[in-house]
């Protein structure tokens, strides 16, 4: 298993730990808010649902890495593409605190180590195109929703700085990672030049 395919195994194992805190905030805020005399609200059980979608996404992600197809630039980009969407669909039609949203600093850092500064910033540009396409997509769906009330929230002002700082994260990263590249690679160089000057000077002692 390459370095980065360890990274991923890594990521998965922590996103199901979020997964298990998520199911647990779910049902405890659901137990102590719930004013209708049921077991569980419609709008926990949309939530339950969603949340075992992410575990389905999450456990076909382990198979494939755990079978190395994440090597492949294909099987990556799906891998990889597919967290901003079910994450921002998420908060915006099922009203989950955008503070999952953290979840994508892993992301990045795990994006810039395989593609650099570059395939970080594409993520992110991505993950903030998808988020303002479903809150907009929620607002024209919902003619009753106040759209001033929405757009002018507390959580559009947070929505915004944590993407700001998604982009300087992954600057950071991605210069973080293209600076250790290049040393590796010269070190690689070195290293080469050095055993082809010692084979030489061992012919021509033999000479």
């Amino acid at each position: 298993m390459k370095k980065f395919e360890k990274y991923e195994q890594i990521y998965i194992n922590l996103v199901w730990i979020f997964i298990v805190v998520s199911i647990f905030l779910v049902l405890f805020g659901d137990y102590v808010y719930i004013t209708e005399n049921k077991i569980i609200s419609v709008g926990a059980i949309q939530k339950l649902c969603f949340i075992f979608g992410v575990g389905l996404i999450n456990f076909l992600k382990g198979v494939v890495v755990r079978k190395g197809l994440i090597v492949y630039d294909r099987y990556y980009l799906v891998v990889r593409y597919i967290e901003p969407l079910m994450l921002t669909f998420g908060v915006a039609f099922l009203g989950f605190n955008p503070a999952i949203y953290l979840i994508f600093f892993f992301s990045v850092l795990l994006t810039a180590f395989r593609k650099g500064r570059k395939g970080s910033l594409y993520f992110v540009l991505f993950s903030m195109i998808t988020n303002l396409a479903f809150r907009f997509l929620y607002i024209a769906m919902n003619k009753t929703v106040d759209k001033f009330s929405i757009i002018a929230s507390p959580g559009v002002l947070i929505t915004i700085m944590l993407y700001f700082a998604l982009f300087m994260f992954s600057i950071m990263c991605g210069r973080i990672y293209e600076d250790s590249s290049g040393t590796s690679k010269t070190i690689q160089s070195f290293m080469l030049n050095w055993k082809r000057n010692m084979i030489s000077w061992r012919l021509l002692r033999k000479k």
